[in-house]
């Protein structure tokens, strides 16, 4: 006895001795997935510490005791309409790599549900039946999202599915309509990740996945009202609509859109201006700086200053290219001078110098040690662009297919929709309802409407686009034995293909500068130039030239797309370096000139967003684009897919 005594008190002992089994904290990551969802879906989205979900009172116990398989067993991932929950911690047993494989893959599935709008149209909990068949079908759409955009997390998404699978319930414990709805479940995650269901609505919408839920839950409920629920899983989560007790009160999470319309500094009208939004919409106020600018949205706003994001995406197609994300402070330029924290000097620029022949068009520049604009300032002449080698192309073309084949469809999807308008004096065919009213008025002697016509027309977007890219003499730079220069090139490749999609007009312009006297550019694509073989043996004929004289080439990209006539201009800048040329302009001076550049785009109702790959430009860029103007990429060769991440994100809008 006293032997059995002791052994019980030894391995108490041992047991209160050993360790806590490994775990990777939620708080210790949480800025590195914000940054990458920042990445993904370009926006920030907060992530917060998932509650676990409220046990039941005794009452309820008493009267509607909780099946086995939906007793809660923790916190798990969530969303809502603006934010996603996450565990506070997760286990590494099997190490520290694999838990923030996990953590990553239920941020961007629960991200994924934000960005759709879930919990717009989630059913209450009254209608579990509803309810679960709704988060069925998103979670089917969401997953082939993922596999569609992210694939760099479909490796973590099969093991997830693999192991909830595993750990389904027995089917003789459930109703007859939990067994339905359970097997949906199970061949849904016997399915590898985005392939698709026949029962479940094929890439809908969450009105598609309402109405889905809506009809399944009346067929279901004729032939057994009995439903309980079935277990969530533990990869999809779950979604915290505004009708539920867990989240009284939320608002829909804002449109993308609403971050991306550009501010003009104090006392400038501009095209911007007559959309802009009050602060507390998350609008930037005019005339703030550049480092504020871009809304209130802080995950956004910390993802770009001073550190690196990598873009949605790899250029290879087996890659990891969003789940190798990482986050690193650069250090700011030890010779640079002082950047004060101060806003561009309010007004526009002098108009440009249009010199005749070929002597180009000089733009002012920015002097910010006199506060003023100095004539002319940069003059920009434009080169005729060379033909290169079409098998070039040819060959980048057919290694990325499947990739250019998946954004033409993402691409398709934003394309503006035909207009049907109704009540027309005249049209292509007779509006049968307002036949069938005024038939009613004749009737009823009330004087008839002649409107009986409807009239089909293309919607116009009114967007355009400029591809602006940095071609100067440091983008022959290696990286991973690829020159920047050649990453630049297929970046501009896939995406001319992708844009085509669209039907908005777009325009490729490259630049490079050797002395304020000569910033040469050249357009490899016009706006009014369709794409083919022609722009893309530009493309494969681009080299490296000069240096980075970046002021005057923003304000001739955006003088053109000014002069197109849209409502809506984006300009997406690639550079691999800070704005730099053989004179002063390699110092401060050269990052206010830009700085004021962006400000006067902005003015003109043009939106700015660069792409770079500088490691070290954590403190210029914020300062010339503003802490959500730009994303610097931690690995080069991810430029092609980031690129089209970006423009499907702005587009999206």
């Amino acid at each position: 006895m006293a032997d059995g005594l002791l052994a019980r008190v030894a391995g108490a002992l041992r047991g209160r001795a050993a360790p806590p089994p490994p775990t990777v904290r939620l708080e210790d990551v949480r800025r590195r997935l914000e940054l990458l969802l920042a990445a993904v879906y370009g926006r920030g989205i907060p992530i917060v510490t998932a509650e676990p979900e409220p046990a039941p009172g005794w009452l309820r116990r008493a009267f509607r005791p909780v099946p086995p398989h939906l007793r809660p067993h923790g916190a798990g991932a969530a969303s809502d309409a603006e934010r996603v929950h996450l565990p506070a911690e997760m286990d590494a047993a099997g190490g520290e790599a694999a838990a923030l494989a996990r953590y990553r893959l239920l941020a961007i599935e629960q991200a994924e549900r934000v960005a759709r709008g879930t919990a717009a149209l989630v059913p209450g909990e009254r209608d579990r039946l509803e309810r679960d068949l709704y988060l069925l079908a998103e979670s089917a759409a969401v997953d082939g999202a993922i596999a569609r955009t992210v694939p760099g997390v479909l490796p973590t998404l099969a093991a997830e599915r693999a192991a909830a699978l595993a750990r389904r319930p027995p089917p003789d414990a459930l109703t007859p309509a939990e067994r339905e709805v359970e097997a949906l479940v199970r061949r849904l995650l016997a399915l590898d990740p985005g392939a698709p269901l026949p029962d479940l609505p094929a890439d809908g919408t969450p009105d598609d996945s309402l109405a889905w839920a809506r009809a399944t839950a009346a067929r279901l409920r004729a032939s057994d009202a009995r439903y309980r629920g079935v277990p969530a899983v533990d990869a999809w989560g779950t979604v915290r609509g505004a009708g539920d007790d867990a989240s009284p009160g939320l608002k829909l999470a804002p449109r993308p859109s609403d971050n991306l319309r550009p501010a003009a500094p104090k006392g400038v009208k501009s095209s911007a201006a007559r959309t802009a939004m009050p602060d507390e919409e998350g609008e930037p106020q005019q005339g703030a700086p550049p480092e504020r600018e871009g809304g209130s949205d802080q995950a956004v706003a910390e993802s770009t200053e001073g550190k690196e994001v990598v873009g949605p995406g790899s250029g290879g197609e087996a890659a990891e290219p969003v789940a190798a994300a990482e986050v690193a402070r650069a250090e700011a330029d030890a010779q640079d001078e002082e950047i004060v924290d101060d806003a561009p000097v309010a007004g526009t620029a002098p108009p440009p110098d249009a010199r005749a022949g070929q002597e180009g068009i000089a733009y002012p520049e920015w002097d910010w040690r006199a506060g003023a604009y100095r004539r002319p300032g940069a003059t920009v002449r434009m080169a005729a662009p060379v033909a290169g080698d079409g098998s070039w192309s040819a060959a980048v073309l057919a290694g990325h297919a499947a990739l250019v084949r998946r954004m033409r469809e993402q691409f398709e999807r934003l394309r503006a929709r035909r207009l049907r308008l109704t009540q027309q004096k005249d049209g292509d065919e007779l509006d049968l309802a307002a036949c069938v009213r005024a038939l009613v008025d004749l009737r009823t002697g009330h004087s008839v409407d002649d409107r009986l016509y409807a009239s089909v027309r293309p919607a116009r977007r009114e967007l355009s686009i400029c591809l602006l890219v940095d071609i100067s003499g440091s983008t022959i730079e290696p990286v991973n034995g690829t020159r920047i220069i050649d990453i630049e090139k297929t970046a501009l490749l896939l995406t001319s293909e992708a844009l085509d999609a669209l039907g908005d007009r777009y325009a490729v312009l490259t630049f490079s500068g050797k002395g304020a006297d000569h910033v040469r550019m050249r357009t490899i694509k016009d706006f009014d130039e369709r794409n083919g073989e022609g722009v893309r043996q530009r493309i494969a004929a681009l080299q490296p030239e000069g240096y980075t004289r970046m002021g005057a080439a923003v304000r001739h990209a955006a003088a053109l797309l000014a002069r197109q006539g849209t409502g809506h201009q984006l300009l997406l800048i690639i550079s691999d370096g800070k704005p730099n040329d053989e004179d002063d302009y390699s110092g401060r001076y050269g990052v206010e000139d830009s700085r004021q550049a962006i400000a006067e785009a902005r003015a003109q109702g043009v939106y700015p967003f660069c792409l770079t790959v500088d490691r070290k430009g954590s403190s210029y860029l914020a300062r010339i684009f503003g802490r959500t103007g730009h994303v610097i990429l931690i690995h080069p060769d991810q430029l092609p897919l980031a690129l089209l991440g970006v423009v499907r994100q702005l587009l999206r809008s």
